[in-house]
């Protein structure tokens, strides 16, 4: 499931929900980390749709609905209620709301779900200017933060508005981006989807031939400060034994942290240069040929106490303590 979170004024309703898919293996919950939806509203006659819960169920239940002559909220309810009692197998959620306006223009929702018997529904936070409401997946935790009153004593609301509430509840089902509408009686804007900025403990993963393949992919910072972190394996007891890629202005970096220790091997490509470090460790270089040759420049080779230095205009200088000379 997922979840909306719409803002409706008298004459508009905002509204965003979130692109996260999630799926179940082995008892666990796990956000799909290649796959994202954004079709999640649908426009019927004009008005915003939200659906959400198991996906073939939402898909028989969407079809149905727009082969009807009958459209109204009531009728949605009556079909979901016979395909989730012919079709559902245990545990199986179908969920949706309906951002409306009635014939002055005033602005409505009402929406539904198994858990109610799919009886319609219309409670929401705030007042008659500024009503808010969060349904589907972890919408008791949306509730509770956008009872904050810094929220409902908003007067304006814009896309930015919904940020720091999807930020704070994001789990494996909620999160990764959002998009926004802006629904009136006679138009819809659909604003581009904005990435959030989430905790790295969301576990992440794809199946692979039915094989579970885990990848954490999250941002670092948000706005146009964002920038894009992906975390590869599940990692030892103590959070090490994984792999970091994070991509910030100016390069880009992938890093492993040692089992049991958490020292760095990594390697980072810098706008300036590139930059490998074994962190107490060691850096094997294996080939047939080999060549190593800095053009126009300096190359140095050796340890922090001895090195060799090649000088652009071809002199090579020898920095020691000692030097001794063996036959091999």
């Amino acid at each position: 499931m997922s979840l909306a979170i719409s803002a409706s004024k008298p004459h508009e309703h905002w509204l965003a929900v979130d692109t996260a898919i999630s799926f179940r293996f082995n008892g666990e919950r796990y956000r799909h980390e290649t796959e994202t939806t954004d079709g999640k509203i649908e426009i019927i006659d004009g008005e915003a749709y939200f659906f959400s819960g198991d996906m073939e169920l939402v898909k028989h239940l969407k079809k149905c609905f727009v082969e009807q002559k009958d459209r109204s909220f009531n009728k949605l309810c009556q079909l979901a209620s016979n395909i989730h009692t012919n079709l559902a197998e245990e545990g199986d959620e179908l969920a949706f709301a309906k951002y409306g306006f009635d014939n002055k223009g005033i602005a409505y929702a009402q929406f539904s779900n198994n858990y109610v018997q799919f009886k319609p529904g219309n409670k929401f936070l705030g007042h008659r200017n500024n009503r808010f409401l969060c349904y589907g997946a972890s919408m008791n935790e949306a509730n509770k933060e956008i009872s904050n009153p810094k929220y409902l004593s908003k007067v304006k609301i814009n896309p930015e508005f919904f940020i720091p509430i999807y930020e704070a509840i994001s789990n494996e089902g909620v999160g990764k981006e959002i998009i926004v509408y802006r629904i009136t009686k006679h138009n819809i804007k659909q604003f581009k989807r904005i990435p959030l900025n989430e905790p790295e403990t969301i576990k992440k993963a794809s199946v692979e031939n039915g094989m579970l393949v885990r990848n954490h992919y999250t941002f670092e910072n948000s706005g146009n400060a964002a920038t894009p972190r992906e975390t590869i394996g599940t990692g030892d007891n103590l959070g090490y034994s994984k792999v970091v890629n994070l991509k910030y202005a100016g390069g880009y970096k992938s890093t492993y942290y040692q089992s049991n220790y958490g020292k760095e091997r990594s390697i980072d490509l810098k706008d300036e240069g590139i930059t490998m470090l074994s962190d107490d460790g060691f850096i094997n270089l294996l080939s047939k040929n080999m060549n190593a040759v800095a053009i126009g420049g300096t190359s140095k080779y050796g340890t922090d106490k001895a090195y060799v230095e090649m000088t652009p205009d071809g002199k090579i200088n020898f920095y020691g303590k000692e030097f001794n000379y063996f036959n091999n």
